[in-house]
């Protein structure tokens, strides 16, 4: 008798760490689709100031009709190898958190995803800058010197905010 109660006991242990254990990983699954969604999310909402971002620059440089239809080309193809980019990037630092949050954090793969990161940072900046090129390629004298000024100051705005969020105080 006592052979039964003992083992009926650790039957209901066994059911009850396994019903948890499929729950924190039904919870592990919900946490990390919806952050991967949430990140996509706010991707997408940046290339759409981006894009917003460009249209100001075409309407402020006065390109022309043959102009716009130059920079439609090349602006579409920048904007969808730069949010492919960006997601990518977006998906090897969820890699990150979720190895970081691991009981033993595999540290050569942390610097592998890493490496991976800067390597695609790289990628998204020449994009960035083969994306200028083609802007200045397409324009006149004057509408260089404007878009020079307009990229300065953009680029001051930028750091203006990243000393912000950071609390430097340059």
């Amino acid at each position: 008798m006592n052979k039964m109660i003992i083992k009926r006991r650790i039957l209901i242990w066994i059911i009850i760490i396994l019903v948890a254990l499929n729950v924190s990983i039904m919870g592990t699954i919900f946490y990390n689709s919806h952050t991967i969604k949430h990140a996509i999310h706010n991707n997408r909402a940046e290339f759409l100031k981006e894009r917003i971002s460009c249209e100001y620059i075409v309407d402020e440089l006065r390109f022309d009709d043959e102009q716009k239809k130059a920079h439609r080309l090349f602006r579409r193809n920048y904007m969808k190898e730069a949010e492919k980019i960006t997601i990518e990037m977006q998906h090897k630092r969820i890699e990150i958190m979720n190895e970081l949050e691991s009981e033993a954090p595999d540290t050569l793969y942390l610097h592998t995803l890493s490496k991976e990161i800067g390597r695609l940072h790289a990628e998204l900046k020449q994009t960035t800058i083969n994306y200028y090129l083609n802007l200045k390629s397409t324009s006149n004298d004057k509408q260089k010197r404007h878009l020079s000024k307009i990229f300065k100051n953009m680029t001051n705005r930028c750091d203006m905010r990243k000393r912000k969020s950071n609390n430097c105080k340059n």
